[in-house]
């Protein structure tokens, strides 16, 4: 089970990184020719596309080439968690999280110490004027967000400016953008080692700026020239801000960007346009993400496996085999076991019987799981073996002074009619 949430965990890294290299590469086209909104809401395709990719599998008829070539690359990643084992897994699993909880902590860190800097805040109206001239404009809160605003807010900008800032934050409010910069923190955290996450939340806030500059503007088409100069009069005194959920005016944003893109005010039309696009990209990174978790056709009947016991130990040997097909070629001190997927066989060595269950699990790397019940007296193991056919694998549990030690090389049968146990 472990093994199986760490695998979609690295299908969700694999989806997210291929959704963001898309987006990063259309995001400037987009931009130049439907208007910044249509760039921002094309990120949409990352988290579409990460929740595709923790749906289970499904099985269809047929599946596209480019979406045989995200599968593939879904299963090369994912395979060698499933061939690390139990234990090798365990590690790579409590070095994520700890590297999760560390970047969850400098982010709440960085964002109390973004809070503790606008200093006590003063309520006028809807506002709310930090004590410090450098603090603000900002938009913070997650239930109830509130506008903030520096203690020279009055002073610095001209009314015109000042309403033109407010309204900038009232879309982000409208859209619950902080929300939005939650859940980028959460998947940065979530992914912490794939760069890709980490610098495209650097586009991502700067696309989410442009798209409230190109909202304000579609309301107030007359003042571009008093909202340029409202943003060079907060660039006067910009800084680099810690990280923080908070949408602020001012912080970390390329001013000579959203200059140029507030210069880029497209039509309704070509607006409409964008958004079908926009939409139609969004649905066949979809439709591709669900392909690609698509199983392989299924097969007239279950795969049937050639099992055979190896002994580790042949002083120990096995002393007794349950199963519906046991084949002891010729000589040959080894049996053969011809199950079928899902099927169940027994063996009893020594103090010990254990029950073994094999599924498959990837066609395309040849892989499959056992499932093992191991007890003897008042001891009871579940281990869950891992292994590509034609390779051995191995179960080892106990003590020194009563040990279960088996092993097991397992390939493809050919279908044929079951004979009786012998």
């Amino acid at each position: 089970m472990a093994i199986d949430w760490w695998t979609h965990l690295l299908d969700a890294c694999v989806a997210a990184s291929a959704a963001i290299v898309f987006v990063l590469a259309l995001r400037w086209p987009l931009r130049k020719l439907f208007g910044a909104t249509l760039a921002y809401q094309a990120w949409l395709l990352v988290p579409i596309l990460i929740g595709v990719a923790l749906l289970p599998r499904m099985a269809v008829q047929h599946r596209p080439t480019v979406v045989a070539v995200i599968r593939a690359s879904t299963e090369l990643l994912a395979a060698p968690a499933r061939h690390a084992g139990v234990h090798g897994v365990g590690a790579l699993q409590a070095l994520w999280c700890l590297g999760a909880v560390a970047l969850a902590l400098w982010f709440w860190r960085a964002h109390r110490s973004f809070v503790r800097g606008l200093g006590e805040l003063t309520p006028a109206g809807r506002l709310f004027y930090s004590d410090s001239p450098a603090s603000g404009p900002v938009l913070l809160g997650l239930w109830r967000p509130k506008i903030i605003v520096p203690s020279d807010f009055a002073q610095r900008y001209t009314e015109q400016e000042q309403a033109l800032i407010i309204a900038h934050e009232r879309v982000h409010a409208r859209r619950a953008d902080v929300f939005v910069n939650l859940l980028q923190a959460a998947l940065q955290c979530l992914f912490w080692f794939n760069p890709l996450v980490h610098a495209a939340a650097v586009f991502f806030r700067a696309d989410q700026e442009m798209a409230c500059d190109a909202a304000v503007l579609r309301r107030h088409p007359g003042l571009l020239r008093s909202y340029a100069q409202a943003l060079l009069k907060s660039q006067s005194l910009a800084s680099a801000a810690p990280t923080t959920v908070a949408c602020s005016w001012r912080f970390n944003h390329p001013v000579k960007e959203r200059f140029m893109t507030l210069q880029n005010q497209p039509r309704a039309k070509r607006r409409l346009i964008g958004r079908v696009l926009v939409a139609s990209m969004i649905a066949g990174g979809a439709y591709a993400g669900i392909a690609a978790r698509a199983s392989e056709p299924a097969a007239p009947g279950k795969p049937l496996y050639d099992i055979m016991i190896l002994n580790m130990n042949e002083s120990d040997a096995v002393t007794r085999v349950t199963a519906d097909t046991i084949d002891q070629k010729a000589g040959e001190k080894s049996p053969h076991l011809i199950e079928a997927a899902g099927g169940q066989f027994g063996i009893e060595k020594g103090n010990w019987r254990a029950a073994f269950v094999i599924t498959p699990v990837s066609a395309l790397d040849k892989t499959y799981m056992i499932d093992v019940d191991l007890t003897s007296g008042d001891q009871h193991y579940h281990p869950r073996l891992m292994g590509k056919l034609g390779e051995k694998i191995a179960v080892s549990v106990g003590g020194a002074d009563k040990r279960f030690d088996l092993a097991l090389l397992v390939n493809e049968a050919a279908p044929r009619a079951q004979n009786p146990g012998q």
